[in-house]
């Protein structure tokens, strides 16, 4: 599948120290970075809520990824 030059991946939101808030200080600084387009990631099942606080909505079934469920989210700006 040929990738689409307007929209950009988001591979992982991560951090060594989990409950500080330093996740979403992670994301919001990405989307107040990142260009005015269309982002994709993929979502472990369990940290939905946290992506769709951004934005971001479930875009797919949920599927296996390592044994751990995922979903795929997007999340279209203007």
């Amino acid at each position: 599948m040929k990738e689409d030059p307007e929209v950009i991946r988001i591979g992982r939101v991560l951090t060594t120290v989990r409950h500080r808030g330093y996740g979403k200080e992670i994301m919001n600084y990405a989307l107040k970075t990142i260009p005015e387009k269309r982002l994709y990631l993929e979502a472990q099942v369990y940290a939905i809520g946290f992506y769709e606080a951004f934005g971001f909505r479930v875009d797919s079934e949920p599927f296996d990824e390592d044994g751990i469920p995922h979903v795929k989210m997007r999340l279209d700006r203007d």
